[in-house]
């Protein structure tokens, strides 16, 4: 393992020594996913952070902590990051109260992943989302089989993009950072949500 300091925060990366060639790589990501991460939302959540490299084939987060398979690396590894240090914002310091507004914290996470990743146009996928609608169900209302489907991850996207466009990018990314950081260690809802857009954009 090495530990660097970001910004005052203690970042380590645990790996095994067949991943040693791939440790250069690693840093950098992970130095300008938070760059990039910490431009837009604010001051990191947490008091540690970094991930551990596994051998496996999924990437998951946990508070201060991502686990991240080597095989992701092979393809879209600082984007898949990137969404699991979000989670340290949508996730984890702010959690929803219940499983049907999943899409609260998989929402963000994937916009920034997509914003980052430069995927396209939200349009492309509104799409994406009626198809996974039809599969699946609404984001915030799945069907009890569909746990965890794509809806919850596309279909947020189009949503924050008229957010944004409604009230321009300083007030969107002063908006994600404040959700966070006005509900630190809180479960939240979806009306919970809507209210705090309502209260701090008028509309």
């Amino acid at each position: 393992s090495e530990t660097r300091d970001f910004d005052g925060t203690p970042y380590t990366i645990w790996w095994q020594p067949e991943f040693d060639h791939q440790v250069d790589e690693m840093w950098a990501a992970s130095q300008r996913t938070w760059d990039w991460l910490t431009q837009r939302l604010g001051e990191y959540p947490f008091s540690t952070a970094g991930f551990v490299l596994t051998g496996e084939d999924s990437a998951l987060e946990t508070q201060g902590m991502i686990s991240m398979g080597a095989n992701v690396m092979s393809s879209y590894f600082e984007e898949t990051l990137l969404h699991e240090m979000a989670h340290q914002w949508f996730g984890n310091a702010v959690t929803p109260a219940d499983w049907r507004d999943l899409w609260l914290s998989e929402g963000w996470a994937m916009y920034l992943e997509a914003e980052y990743g430069d995927y396209g146009p939200p349009e492309a996928f509104g799409n994406w989302c009626a198809s996974d609608v039809g599969q699946s169900g609404q984001a915030g209302d799945y069907k009890p089989t569909a746990f965890a489907n794509d809806n919850v991850y596309v279909c947020p996207i189009p949503i924050l993009a008229q957010i944004r466009d409604d009230v321009g990018d300083d007030a969107f990314w002063a908006l994600a950072g404040k959700w966070a950081s006005d509900n630190m260690n809180r479960n939240v809802t979806r009306e919970e949500f809507r209210a705090f857009l309502q209260a701090e954009t008028g509309t």
